[in-house]
C-alpha cells in the first residue's frame, strides 16, 4: 500500500521525513544560511540536466568534510571521488579547493559512465540495481563539464581496473558513491590505507534500504581493517569513516 501523500498538509520548500527526526527537527538552522554552501551547492544542483542526485543534507556532508581536510597538509587536500555519474559532486568538492584558494589540491573521478558494469553485479542484481543503471551520462560530457578545474583528471573505467590513477598515499578525502558492495568493499581496502590521519571517507548511501551492499563492505572492511577509524553513520544516510593512526 502506498503512503497517502495526500493526506498531508504540504509547506513549500519542505520534504517529509519519519518521526524519528524528533520534533525538534523544526528548530534546525537552514544549512543554506551558509552562503558560500549554498551558492557552491545550487550551482550543482539547480542546472538541466541535473548534474548530481545529492541534495543539499548529503553535499553539506562533504562540505564539512572538505573544510576539516583540507588543513591535514599543505600540499592538498588530495581527493577521490569513486562514482561520478554526471559530475555533480566532483565538481562541488572542485569549486571548493577554487573557492578556499586551495591550488595544491588534485581530485581524481572515476566512473564507468556506463552505468553499474556486469562483473560488478555477479547475480545480475542487487536489490534495486543491475547492469546498466546509472548510464545517464557520458565520459566526454563529463570531462568536459570538470575541465575549468586544471587540477581534476577524469577517468573511465571501473575503479577496481584504475588503481594506476590513485596510487598516493596521502588522501584527504574520498567519496564512495557506488552503491553495491564489490565497488565499495574495494574502494574502502584500497583508499583506507593510502588516508592521511583524520583523513575522511564518505560513503554515500550507507543508511538507503535499496544499497544493502554498502553497509556490507562498511561491516566487513572495519572488521579486518589493521586501521583505526572512527565511524559516524549519519542520519543523510551517508557513513564517515576517520582515519586514525595505524592500529598496534
Amino acid at each position: 500500500m502506498k503512503f497517502p501523500y495526500k493526506l498531508l498538509r504540504r509547506r513549500p520548500d519542505h520534504h517529509y521525513v519519519p518521526t524519528i527526526y524528533g520534533r525538534t527537527a523544526g528548530k534546525m538552522r537552514d544549512i543554506r544560511d551558509d552562503a558560500v554552501f549554498k551558492r557552491l551547492a545550487d550551482r550543482v544542483m539547480l542546472t538541466e540536466p541535473r548534474r548530481t542526485l545529492l541534495y543539499y543534507d548529503r553535499l553539506h556532508t562533504l562540505y564539512q568534510a572538505f573544510l576539516n581536510a583540507r588543513d591535514l597538509a599543505e600540499d592538498g587536500p588530495h581527493m577521490a571521488e569513486i562514482g561520478v555519474f554526471r559530475g555533480g559532486g566532483s565538481a562541488f568538492l572542485a569549486s571548493l579547493c577554487a573557492e578556499f584558494g586551495r591550488d595544491r589540491a588534485s581530485l581524481v573521478a572515476i566512473d564507468t559512465f556506463e552505468g553499474h558494469a556486469a562483473a560488478d553485479l555477479p547475480e545480475g542484481v542487487e536489490a534495486a540495481h543491475e547492469t546498466g543503471t546509472f548510464d545517464e551520462t557520458a565520459y566526454e560530457d563529463v570531462r568536459g563539464y570538470l575541465a575549468p578545474y586544471l587540477f581534476v583528471e577524469v577517468v573511465q573505467g571501473r575503479v577496481q581496473d584504475r588503481t594506476d590513477c590513485i596510487d598516493r598515499h596521502d588522501y584527504g578525502l574520498v567519496h564512495l558513491d557506488v552503491d553495491i558492495y564489490l565497488p565499495m568493499i574495494f574502494g574502502l581496502r584500497h583508499f583506507g590505507p593510502r588516508m592521511l590521519p583524520g583523513g575522511i571517507i564518505v560513503c554515500d548511501d550507507h543508511g538507503f534500504v535499496t544499497c544493502p551492499g554498502v553497509p556490507k563492505a562498511v561491516d566487513e572492511f572495519l572488521a579486518e581493517s589493521q586501521r583505526r577509524f572512527t565511524r559516524l553513520n549519519l542520519m543523510t544516510g551517508q557513513c564517515v569513516l576517520i582515519a586514525g593512526t595505524t592500529a598496534p
